[in-house]
């Protein structure tokens, strides 16, 4: 890794950012179909973990490829 800093830059007075937003989600019920509650696997590759991961290294895991559930492998394919 390089010892140099970022470059950086100034917006001008008065400069306005657009804050990106999520999509929006539909509101769920209990009819609703579970591709409207689940990850629907076909379409989204599946994350994982080793079964030795610390809590907080699955946590950020989880954060970096921006998923709410990682399974658990000890020697792939197995769950």
């Amino acid at each position: 890794m390089s010892g140099s800093a970022l470059p950086t830059f100034r917006f001008k007075p008065g400069a306005r950012i657009v804050q990106a937003q999520p999509p929006h989600a539909p509101t769920v019920t209990l009819a609703s179909p579970a591709l409207d509650v689940m990850t629907d696997l076909t379409r989204v590759k599946a994350a994982t973990t080793e079964p030795m991961a610390l809590l907080r290294q699955a946590e950020l895991r989880m954060i970096h490829l921006g998923v709410r559930l990682l399974f658990v492998v000890s020697e792939m394919p197995s769950v």
